[in-house]
């Protein structure tokens, strides 16, 4: 699958891609997930943006080599917003690396560029 299925919730290919990414990724890789999407109190938001939450950072991170390795995961439908736009533009700026993927063999394919991947995504 290059892309994710029809109906296929933003939430069910996220955890498709840390399932395939905690056996595929090399020793030495940390993967890391900021929760900071959904819907929550003010209070809550205004604490977590006190601490340094931003708005638009990428659902996946991934350390390796010293380079910070950004995913961020979008249904077949799901478009980009300002801020996730911004703030991919700041990571590159940074000498990071960020991609847009719509399914796992979107992220193997990215990843394998930049990393001997130890799984491949089944056919």
């Amino acid at each position: 699958m290059s892309a994710a299925r029809p109906g296929q919730s933003e939430d069910a290919l996220h955890c498709a891609v840390v399932d395939y990414l905690n056996h595929a990724l090399p020793i030495g890789a940390v993967l890391h997930h900021s929760p900071n999407e959904g819907l929550h109190k003010p209070q809550y938001r205004a604490k977590q943006l006190a601490k340094g939450m931003r708005p638009g950072w990428p659902d996946i991170q991934i350390l390796y080599q010293g380079r910070l390795i950004c995913i961020e995961l979008k249904t077949q439908s799901g478009r980009l917003s300002e801020k996730q736009k911004t703030v991919h533009e700041e990571i590159v700026l940074a000498g990071g690396v960020v991609t847009v993927a719509r399914g796992l063999e979107e992220v193997e394919e990215f990843l394998s560029q930049l990393m001997p991947l130890k799984a491949a995504v089944a056919a």
